[in-house]
C-alpha cells in the first residue's frame, strides 16, 4: 500500500534458452524500507548515547582527579578540628596545594606541642591544688585542732569544778559541747582535705577504696540521711597511679556534692570498675534527680560541662589531665549521670582519643583529650 493504494507488481518476461520464457515478478514492499529506516535512527540514537555517557564519565574521573588534592586537605582540616594532629597531610605534586599541606602540617606540629603543654600545666595545677591542701589541713590540725582539744579539756576541769553551781555549770557544759561539735566538724574538714590513703609519692599504692567509703559514710552523716548512696569499687588489686587515684577521688567527691545541694535527688549511685580487656578505669555518678537545665547538656552522647558551672568545669579539667574521655547523659527515668573513662595504658589512651574524635565528629562539640 502506498498512499492509501495498492502498488501493483511488475512483471518481466526473459527469454530461456530452450524457447521457453520466464516471468520476473517484482513486487515492492514499503513497510521492510520503513522498519530498515527505524533501526537505522535507532542505532545512531543509541551510539550517540554511548558516546555521551563516556564523554560525561570522563569528564567525571578527570574533575574527581583533579578536585582529589583539595578534598585530602579538606579531610586533613576536618581531623585537625577533632583533635588528631598525629596524622599528617600528604602532598600531592601541585605546588600551591603542598605550600597549604606543608604549613597545615606546620600548624598541626605546633598544635601538639600546645596540647602536651596544656595537659603539663593541667597536672601541675592540680598537683599545687593538692599540696594546698595538704598544707592547709596539716596547719589546721597542729593549730586548730589542738587548740580546741585545749579547750575541751579545760572546759571539762571546769565543768567538775563548777558541780553544784547550775548557772556555771551549764556554762561549762556548753563549752565542752560545742568545742567537741567543732572538733568533729573540723576531723570531717581534715578528712575532706588529705583523705586517708590519697597522700604520699605518685608511685605508692593508696586506698582508693577506703578513701571512697569514707566519703560516702561521711558525706551521709553530715548532709542527708534520707539520700541512698550505693557505692561499688572494683580496682581488682589494681595499682593505680596517684594523680589518677587522687582525680577519680576528687571527680567523686565534687559529683557527689553537686547532687546533694542541686539534684533534690535520693538515690545516688557511685560505680568504679575496672576493665582489663579493655585497659581502662571507670567512674560512674548517676542520681535519680532533676538533672541538668536543657542548655547545659549537648545533643550527642558527650557534653563539655564548660560553662555549666565551676564544680563540672572542675571535673572536666580533671579529666583532661589524665587522658580521659568524659560524658554527661540524662539519666533514666530523670536524673544525671556522668561517665569518665580513664586509661591504664599507652593503646587504651589511644583508643580513647580515636573514640573522643569519633564523638567529636559526629556530635560537633570541643575536644575532650
Amino acid at each position: 500500500m502506498l498512499g492509501g493504494e495498492r502498488v501493483l507488481p511488475y512483471r518481466l518476461p526473459v527469454p530461456g534458452a530452450d524457447g521457453h520464457s520466464l516471468m520476473i515478478v517484482l513486487e515492492p514492499q514499503p513497510q521492510y524500507e520503513s522498519a530498515e529506516a527505524i533501526s537505522s535512527a535507532l542505532l545512531q540514537f543509541a551510539l550517540f548515547g554511548a558516546i555521551t555517557a563516556a564523554l560525561i564519565i570522563a569528564l567525571w574521573i578527570s574533575v574527581k582527579r583533579a578536585l582529589s588534592p583539595i578534598s585530602k586537605i579538606l579531610e586533613g582540616i576536618a581531623r585537625i578540628e577533632a583533635g588528631d594532629y598525629v596524622s599528617p597531610i600528604k602532598t600531592n605534586g601541585v605546588r600551591e596545594l603542598d605550600q597549604i599541606a606543608q604549613a597545615l602540617n606546620h600548624l598541626a606540629q605546633a598544635l601538639t606541642v600546645e596540647h602536651a603543654k596544656q595537659h603539663e600545666l593541667l597536672h601541675r595545677l592540680l598537683d599545687v591544688q593538692e599540696d594546698e591542701r595538704r598544707r592547709l589541713a596539716h596547719e589546721l590540725h597542729d593549730e586548730f585542732g589542738q587548740l580546741l582539744t585545749a579547750v575541751q579539756v579545760d572546759a571539762s576541769y571546769l565543768l567538775k569544778q563548777t558541780s553544784g553551781q547550775p548557772a556555771l555549770e551549764e556554762c561549762a557544759r556548753a563549752v565542752v559541747e560545742n568545742s567537741g561539735s567543732i572538733l568533729m566538724q573540723l576531723r570531717s574538714l581534715l578528712a575532706q582535705l588529705r583523705p586517708y590513703g590519697l597522700q604520699g609519692h605518685e608511685d605508692r599504692q593508696i586506698a582508693l577504696e577506703q578513701a571512697l567509703h569514707d566519703l560516702v559514710r561521711q558525706r551521709q552523716q553530715r548532709n542527708d540521711k534520707a539520700l541512698d548512696c550505693r557505692l561499688s569499687v572494683a580496682l581488682e588489686e589494681v595499682q593505680l597511679p596517684q594523680r589518677l587515684a587522687v582525680a577519680v577521688y576528687r571527680i567523686t567527691q565534687e559529683a557527689l556534692t553537686n547532687v546533694m545541694r542541686h539534684a533534690e535527688a535520693t538515690q545516688v549511685d557511685i560505680s568504679v570498675r575496672v576493665d582489663h580487656d579493655a585497659a581502662t578505669l571507670s567512674l560512674e555518678v548517676i542520681d535519680n534527680g532533676r538533672g541538668l537545665p536543657e542548655q547545659s547538656t549537648s545533643g550527642g552522647t558527650a557534653s563539655t560541662l564548660g560553662t555549666s558551672g565551676i564544680g563540672l568545669a572542675g571535673i572536666r579539667e580533671r579529666v583532661l589531665a589524665n587522658q580521659g574521655l568524659l560524658s554527661v547523659e540524662p539519666a533514666q527515668p530523670h536524673g544525671l549521670a556522668i561517665k569518665a573513662v580513664f586509661p591504664l595504658s599507652s593503646k587504651a589512651e589511644d583508643a580513647l582519643r580515636v573514640q573522643g574524635r569519633d564523638l567529636l565528629r559526629n556530635a560537633a562539640i570541643p575536644a575532650l583529650s
